[in-house]
């Protein structure tokens, strides 16, 4: 190893000209000059033993021990890269800070797809689709269709909030922009969603329940494999919290 890299150091960091008149100390000479330039040698001591065998070694041996050096550098530096990047990739990088739950799974996300008729609940119908497939961690990932008829929790809601106040009765047809959430058979789910009225006006909240579908809702769901959603009481919000653990 040490004879591999030594050349490549004194290669960097002799200050000498070489056969082309170009001084190493010369900001604008380019690595790969310094490693194809054998003369180099010449500028070399023999009384380092190690030095001795560098400085015997032909033009093309020099060329390719530099070049061996100049990989092993690399390897030390890209290695931990690679290797976070792969832990990332199959799954096992799990992070807990404080409150915050996370467990990064990017090798398996299997998708599913349902259509919600006419007349059907939609949330119930997610809920109960996610249940009987056994899917530990969801999430929506798109939705298209309409409703005439939804209860959505207002953002001003509170746990110390009235029963009816900030929550919106809404019995019209809508077009749905958007409903996003996470949900899983283990422990119940948390949807938001936007809907546009008639006149293009647009309002969104917490999915109560009472979506009922007017012509259809094509909704498309992600699992992700290797991990639970589950919710537990957080006494600063009043509400059951996602928590996010490997399986």
């Amino acid at each position: 190893f040490f004879l591999a890299l030594r050349p490549a150091v004194v290669l960097l960091e002799r200050p000498t000209n070489n056969a082309r008149g170009v001084s190493v100390d010369d900001p604008r000479i380019h690595i790969r000059e310094l490693l194809i330039l054998p003369n180099l040698q010449s500028t070399m001591s023999t009384s380092n033993p190690v030095l001795a065998i560098v400085k015997n070694l032909s033009p093309h041996d020099m060329r390719v021990v530099s070049l061996v050096a100049a990989g092993v550098v690399l390897g030390h530096i890209v290695a931990p890269v690679v290797t976070w990047t792969a832990k990332l990739l199959l799954g096992t990088l799990n992070v807990v800070t404080g409150r915050t739950s996370a467990c990064t799974h990017g090798h398996q996300v299997r998708m599913h797809a349902i259509r919600v008729g006419p007349g059907e609940e939609l949330k119930s119908k997610l809920m109960a689709f996610v249940a009987e497939r056994q899917l530990s961690a969801a999430a929506v990932v798109t939705c298209c269709g309409s409703l005439d008829r939804a209860t959505l929790r207002l953002a001003n809601a509170s746990k110390d909030s009235a029963e009816d106040e900030d929550v919106l009765y809404m019995k019209e047809r809508m077009e749905i922009l958007s409903l996003v959430g996470t949900m899983s058979a283990n422990d119940g789910g948390h949807l938001h969603i936007s809907l546009g009225d008639k006149d293009g006006n647009v309002v969104g909240g917490h999915c109560v329940g009472d979506m009922n579908v007017f012509t259809t809702a094509e909704v498309v769901i992600a699992e992700i494999v290797g991990a639970n959603f589950h919710r537990n009481f957080d006494s600063d919000t009043g509400y059951k919290e996602l928590c996010v653990t490997s399986r």
